[in-house]
C-alpha cells in the first residue's frame, strides 16, 4: 500500500501533457517502451557521454551508454536500445552524465492497444466497435474521429465502453482512432477508415451573387439525408452569424465593405447543438473588376481587349494590369486607357489576356480574363503547275506538322469547289487551260475549335507546265526498290557465270 500511495504521489507530482519530467530529464511512454530525452544545460553542458539506467518492477532492465555529439538535445528510446517492456509496468529512469547524475523518474507504461475494431451502419451514419484491453493500468478509452475537414472531436470514454457512433452527413473521408489510456500514458492507435461517396449531403451553398456593391445573396439546400439536424447556422467571416431553421433556404446580407471576400460557412446542427454538416465558400461584395472584359479583331498573331471600368470603384484613380502568360513567355503593361491590343502573339492558340484593376501599383482584386484563339498563319505561297495538260498539282511550304491544323484548298469560279488535305500538297484533276480553273487559293484552318482560317494565299493562271514528271513519293520508294532488286540479280548472274566459266589455261 506504501509503495502505491508513493507512486501516485510521484505521478501526479510529474506528469504534464509533455510526459513525466525530473529536473532536466523528460519520460514519455507507450505500452512497450519509455522515451527519453534532457539538454546539455547546467552540469551537463559540453557533455557528449551518457549512461542511461533501466529497471522494471524493481528490478535492473538496461543499462546503457550514449554518446550525444551533434545536438544539445539527446535522445533514448528503450525499445530501440533494450528490447520492449511489459504493459503496465513500474519503470524508473536514471541518467548520468559527467558524475552528475539526474533525479529518477518514475513512470508507468500503457495499457495494451484495444484490439478488433470494426465498422458497421447506414451510409449516413456508423458505428465503429472495438475490444477494450484487459491491462490492468487502464483507466479509460480516447477516441478521436477526424470527417471531411470539418467534424474533429475527442470522446473520452469509460473503460467499459467499446464503441462510438459517427453520422455522416457529407461525402467524403475520415478516420477513427482508438487509443488505450492509464499508466503514465497511452497505448498507440488503433485506426479504422470512414467514407461516404456519390450520396446528398446535408447542406451545399449553391451560389451567392453579389447584390449591387456592398450585399450578397446567398442561397443554399438541405436536403435530410441526417434525421438528426435540427436547425442551421450561417456565418459570413466574422461580420455576420445567424441561426435558420431548416425551412429558409435564402438570406441577404447588407452593407459589407467593398470589394471584400469572406469565408462563408452553412453549418448544421442537431438539437444539442453538435456539428453533423458544413459546407464553406468564399461570398462577398461586388469584386473591384473590369466590367464587360471582350476580344476583338483576332488575327494570327494579334488581338484587341477592350472593357468598362469597374461598376464598383474603391477608389478615384485607377490603372489596369493587363496580362498574357504562356509557358516560355509571359509579359504584363500598365495602361490607364480601356482598351489594349495584344501583338506578336503565337498563331494557332488558345491565349487567356487578363485585366486585373490596380490603384497607385496595388492589385484589387482577381483578374478578369478573356480567351482568345489566334487564327493560323497564311501560307507564305503556293505554287500551282500543269501536270499532263488536265491536272493542277499544288504544292506550299509550311512549319512543322501539326495535328491541329488542315488546309482548305477552293478553285473555280468564285472559288465554288473546294476540299480539305493535311498534306502539303493537292491535285485537281480535269483541268482545261481554256475553261480552267483559272485561280487556285489555300488557306490553313483550325480543327479545333473549328472554322478558324488564315488569310487566303492564291495562284492565278497561267500556270506554268511540270518540266519533268510529277513527282510521287511512293513511286519513288517502288523505283528504288526494284532498281536495288535488279542491281543484286545482276551480281548474282555475274557469280553464277563466273562460276561455270573454265579455268584459263596458262600457256
Amino acid at each position: 500500500m506504501a509503495l502505491a500511495a508513493r507512486a501516485l504521489a510521484l505521478f501526479l507530482a510529474c506528469v504534464s501533457a509533455a510526459g513525466v519530467s525530473g529536473e532536466s530529464v523528460s519520460v514519455t511512454v507507450t505500452t512497450t517502451s519509455v522515451q527519453v530525452s534532457w539538454e546539455k544545460t547546467g552540469q551537463w553542458k559540453g557533455v557528449n557521454s551518457f549512461h542511461v539506467n533501466l529497471t522494471m518492477n524493481g528490478y535492473s532492465f538496461c543499462e546503457k551508454d550514449v554518446l550525444c555529439f551533434l545536438s544539445t538535445s539527446c535522445a533514448f528510446n528503450s525499445e530501440a536500445q533494450c528490447g520492449k517492456f511489459s504493459p503496465c509496468a513500474d519503470v524508473s529512469v536514471t541518467v548520468t552524465g559527467n558524475n552528475f547524475k539526474a533525479p529518477q523518474v518514475d513512470v508507468v507504461t500503457a495499457p495494451e492497444p484495444v484490439t478488433d475494431i470494426d465498422i458497421k451502419g447506414t451510409k449516413n451514419s456508423k458505428t465503429v466497435t472495438w475490444t477494450n484491453p484487459t491491462s490492468s493500468c487502464l483507466e479509460n478509452l480516447i477516441a478521436k474521429v477526424e470527417y471531411g475537414g470539418y467534424y474533429n472531436y475527442i470522446s473520452v470514454l469509460d473503460k467499459s465502453q467499446n464503441s462510438v457512433t459517427v453520422p455522416l452527413c457529407m461525402n467524403g473521408l475520415g478516420i477513427v482512432k482508438v487509443r488505450a489510456r492509464g499508466g503514465s500514458g497511452e497505448s498507440d492507435a488503433t485506426s479504422v477508415i470512414l467514407s461516404r461517396e456519390f450520396q446528398n449531403d446535408a447542406v451545399k451553398i449553391q451560389d451567392c451573387p453579389p447584390k449591387g456593391c456592398k450585399d450578397v445573396v446567398i442561397n443554399w439546400e438541405y436536403k435530410s439525408v441526417c434525421p438528426d439536424v435540427d436547425h442551421l447556422y450561417l456565418t459570413l467571416g466574422d461580420v455576420f452569424e445567424t441561426t435558420t431553421d431548416l425551412n429558409i433556404t435564402s438570406v441577404t446580407i447588407t452593407d459589407l465593405d467593398l470589394n471584400t471576400k469572406y469565408k462563408t460557412c452553412l453549418h448544421a446542427y442537431d438539437v444539442d447543438d453538435n456539428l453533423l454538416a458544413r459546407h464553406c465558400t468564399n461570398c462577398g461584395s461586388q469584386p473591384e473588376v473590369v466590367d464587360k472584359l471582350g476580344v476583338t479583331n483576332v488575327s494570327d498573331t494579334t488581338a484587341v481587349i477592350d472593357w468598362e471600368p469597374p461598376i464598383c470603384p474603391t477608389a478615384d484613380e485607377i490603372e489596369y494590369n493587363v496580362s498574357y502568360s504562356k509557358v516560355g513567355n509571359e509579359r504584363s503593361y500598365i495602361t490607364a486607357d480601356s482598351m489594349f491590343q495584344w501583338t506578336e502573339l503565337q498563331p494557332a492558340q488558345n491565349h487567356k489576356l487578363c485585366v486585373t484593376v490596380q490603384h497607385k501599383g496595388v492589385s484589387s482584386a482577381d483578374p478578369a480574363c478573356v480567351n482568345a484563339f489566334t487564327l493560323p498563319e497564311a501560307l507564305g505561297k503556293i505554287v500551282v503547275r500543269i501536270y499532263d495538260e488536265s491536272s493542277l498539282f499544288i504544292t506550299w511550304e509550311a512549319g512543322l506538322f501539326t495535328p491541329n491544323i488542315k488546309y482548305r484548298v477552293s478553285w473555280g469560279d468564285d472559288l465554288t469547289h473546294s476540299d480539305y488535305t493535311e498534306y502539303k500538297s493537292y491535285t485537281i484533276d480535269g483541268y482545261n487551260e481554256t475553261v480552267g480553273p483559272n485561280e487556285v487559293c489555300v488557306e490553313v484552318e483550325t480543327k479545333v475549335p473549328t472554322g478558324l482560317r488564315s488569310t487566303t494565299t492564291c495562284q492565278e493562271s497561267p500556270f506554268p507546265n511540270f518540266i519533268s514528271a510529277k513527282p510521287d513519293h511512293t513511286n519513288m520508294i517502288i523505283g528504288v526498290s526494284v532498281s536495288a532488286g535488279l542491281a543484286v540479280l545482276l551480281s548474282v548472274l555475274l557469280v553464277v557465270k563466273a562460276g561455270t566459266e573454265p579455268p584459263s589455261r596458262k600457256s
